[in-house]
């Protein structure tokens, strides 16, 4: 071959990669992401669960503890107050009912302190019992029994005469309201002239039990 043949033959192309180390390539670097990315979401679920929710879980459970201790307190508190409570009405149930008349003899007992009252006081008083009239819509048996007192004057004024008839009927009035039974006044009716008080007749509401009216 000759030199001007030599010289007339076109240079050599570079060398390419081929098809299959492209491809190489191109997985590698896709799997170098994948594993990236779940080195990524490992960490951000270690950090999750060390950072977050380990110190939630602790919150929880001593809330958890004391909302049980306050729970605890609460039911303490409640039947305590329940039992003061029901002490308190226990009382004052026991209070009402010994103001009631109990039987025909707390009547008759009234009826003689009526009298002893009214003797000292030169006043001469009698009792007479209307009819009995049962309370509507209880379930105790509770009855109001009329009761008419008719209030004079005695002969003996001697020893009270620096008091007005009116001033020993307002003191009887009040010596029957504190003899510890439930007396109500419904009416007071005075009879006398401008100057005394000749006499009285007082309209009385009894409160008493259903045995007091057999």
């Amino acid at each position: 071959m000759s030199e001007t043949e030599s010289n007339a033959r076109p240079p050599a192309l570079p060398a390419h990669p081929s098809v299959t180390e492209r491809l190489f390539s191109r997985v590698a670097v896709f799997r170098v992401g994948v594993a990236l990315l779940v080195l990524g979401s490992l960490a951000a679920a270690w950090w999750s669960v060390t950072r977050v929710l380990l110190p939630v879980q602790a919150q929880y459970k001593e809330l958890s503890v004391k909302v049980s201790w306050l729970a605890t307190d609460v039911d303490d508190l409640q039947r305590s107050c329940s039992r003061e409570i029901v002490q308190q009405t226990s009382a004052r149930l026991e209070k009402a009912h010994a103001q009631l008349f109990s039987d025909e003899h707390a009547l008759a007992a009234w009826v003689d302190d009526l009298h002893t009252q009214a003797g000292p006081l030169a006043l001469e008083a009698k009792a007479s019992f209307g009819k009995t009239v049962a309370l509507i819509g209880n379930e105790k048996g509770l009855l109001l029994i009329p009761a008419i007192i008719e209030v004079g004057l005695s002969g003996d004024r001697e020893r009270v005469a620096s008091q007005s008839a009116s001033q020993r009927l307002s003191k009887l009035m009040l010596r029957l309201s504190s003899s510890g039974k439930r007396v109500d006044l419904e009416e007071l009716t005075v009879h006398g002239n401008g100057l005394t008080v000749e006499n009285s007749v007082l309209v009385l509401n009894l409160w008493a039990r259903q045995e007091a009216a057999k």
